[in-house]
């Protein structure tokens, strides 16, 4: 477990009351991968709930219905319980994990360079006159503390000396020197380090609570196109008890297998979701989180947020015939007519949705749809040579 130590190295200052190391980043909203950085690898499925768990344990912040959990554990013959030391599995989430870190920006250091920087304080001798050393000396305790801490370790430095001791100027070249190799960046560590051991020591027990809900409603139905565009109306419509009625089909379908439409409500239809208090539920909370690249994209009268749409359903693997022929309609609709008046009925020039066509690059990214047999709807072949000879008409 890497050590994370906080330094004042113009004071020669070591807090040895050390935490645990989560992650560093440049970018202040870029998550951990918590399922690598704890290697939560456990494949936990239907069949280890039935055969292996009694007792299952809830950590806080947890995007888990209880009313689906409850479901779930009368089906899987386990019980909840308040004791993490009692249960089979726990389930933790990324919320959680996130609100036990504490986030720092400093400059990082590495053992190697602590040490460097102790010798060339102590070995300089234009640092004779320099009065902290003189009076304090505590640079070689501070010099045994660094060889003393692991060699994985990490030292963060939170301070900023923008106006240094004109008198000390050889300390300040040495401390300029030491920070050429350093950057700022955001370190993550554990706040609390006996509960961080918990979970390194119960690795073999952890289950993410986006696995669970996956397991929860693995029986639901999966939606079809006409559930979509029911729901798409119940959505859109202006009574938000029509919106609540259509999110909480949403949070109850199965999520696995309806990901494309899933994806199509969120694209298109967030703001609309906002109106209703099922919105904020826990069951829906959980779908926000696992589509939230897909909420506020916002296409409306420009192209850029369609062409992302696309490439984000491509991206998971979920861009379907069905879908790319329903965001080129959305498109044509908001972008062509609305904003540019292309193909109104009294437009001069001839244009309809049929026109916008799929790049073959593209349209050889569309997965299968069980009903459907995909070589049947597409063309063979391309003008450039690629499988299909026509492109996609919407």
């Amino acid at each position: 477990m890497k050590r994370v130590y906080n330094v004042n190295i113009r004071d020669f200052e070591i807090d040895l009351d050390y935490k645990f190391f989560a992650s560093q980043t440049n970018h202040y909203n870029l998550k951990s991968n918590w399922e690598e950085h704890l290697n939560l690898d456990n494949k936990f499925d239907d069949s280890h709930f039935q055969n292996n768990v009694d007792l299952l344990h809830r950590f806080p912040n947890l995007s888990l219905s209880r009313d689906k959990l409850a479901i779930y554990a009368e089906k899987s013959n386990f019980k909840v319980t308040r004791n993490k030391e009692l249960a089979d599995i726990v389930v933790i989430s990324n919320k959680y994990l996130e609100k036990s870190v504490e986030k720092v920006w400093c400059k990082v250091y590495n053992k190697d360079e602590m040490i460097n920087y102790c010798d060339a304080v102590i070995n300089n001798p234009n640092l004779d006159k320099y009065l902290y050393i003189k009076k304090n000396n505590n640079h070689l305790g501070f010099k045994k503390s660094i060889s003393d801490a692991p060699e994985d370790s990490i030292f963060i430095n939170a301070g900023h000396y923008w106006n240094s001791d004109k008198e000390n100027t050889h300390h300040n070249d040495i401390i300029e020197n030491l920070n050429k190799h350093s950057d700022r960046q955001y370190v993550n560590y554990f706040k609390d380090i006996e509960s961080y051991k918990w979970l390194l020591d119960n690795q073999h027990k952890i289950i993410m609570d986006i696995e669970v809900n996956k397991l929860c409603t693995a029986d639901s139905i999966k939606l079809s196109k006409e559930d979509f565009e029911r729901m798409e109306e119940l959505i859109g419509s202006t009574d938000t008890d029509n919106v609540s009625i259509g999110l909480t089909l949403m949070s109850n379908c199965n999520i696995k297998e309806s990901e494309t439409f899933i994806s199509l409500l969120f694209a298109f239809y967030s703001e609309h979701m906002k109106r209703s208090k099922v919105w904020n539920q826990v069951n829906f909370k959980y779908l926000r989180k696992e589509f939230e690249n897909y909420i506020n994209i916002t296409p409306a009268n420009w192209g850029h947020a369609y062409n992302m749409l696309i490439k984000m359903l491509v991206k998971d693997d979920i861009l379907t015939l069905y879908a790319s022929r329903y965001v080129a309609n959305k498109m044509f609709i908001g972008v062509l007519q609305n904003n540019f008046g292309i193909g109104n009925k009294d437009g001069v020039f001839k244009i309809s949705e049929e026109s916008l066509q799929l790049r073959p690059e593209i349209a050889e990214k569309l997965v299968n749809e069980p009903e459907e047999k995909l070589s049947e709807l597409v063309g063979a072949g391309s003008n450039n040579g690629t499988i299909h000879d026509n492109d996609l008409p919407f």
